[in-house]
């Protein structure tokens, strides 16, 4: 088979409401169109296919750094509860320069019944 005998040509025939009735438009594509137009349709696939592996590495990037981010929070938080614990141990507090400083009181009163208005037994 020679190059030469290849020779795709279209012929489309139609007719549209907007070119006026009865207008027959003739389509001739020749095998340089064909291939030029295949060419293009090809590299418009592989510049939307480019685009959308773009994007979805440009989103994988965002995403992988957000969980980045997540795991040092949760790593900081973890330590802030653990610190916060400490803080609150009673060994902790009894250490504290607060309670150290302290004075243990030279009299303790205590207060017997109290009458008045209001009493704890209800009366």
């Amino acid at each position: 088979m020679s190059s030469s005998s290849f020779s795709p040509t279209f012929h489309s025939d139609f007719s549209s409401s907007r070119l006026g009735k009865g207008t027959n438009v003739k389509l001739k594509l020749g095998p340089v169109t064909v291939l030029v137009l295949i060419m293009a349709l090809v590299a418009g696939m592989g510049v939307l296919s480019l685009t959308q592996l773009n994007s979805m590495s440009t989103q994988g990037y965002l995403i992988k750094e957000l969980e980045d981010k997540n795991k040092g929070l949760v790593e900081d938080s973890e330590i802030n509860s653990m610190l916060i614990l400490q803080a609150r141990s009673l060994e902790s507090i009894a250490k504290s320069d607060i309670v150290l400083s302290m004075q243990e009181p030279s009299n303790v009163y205590y207060l017997g019944n109290l009458t008045g208005l209001a009493s704890a037994d209800g009366s």
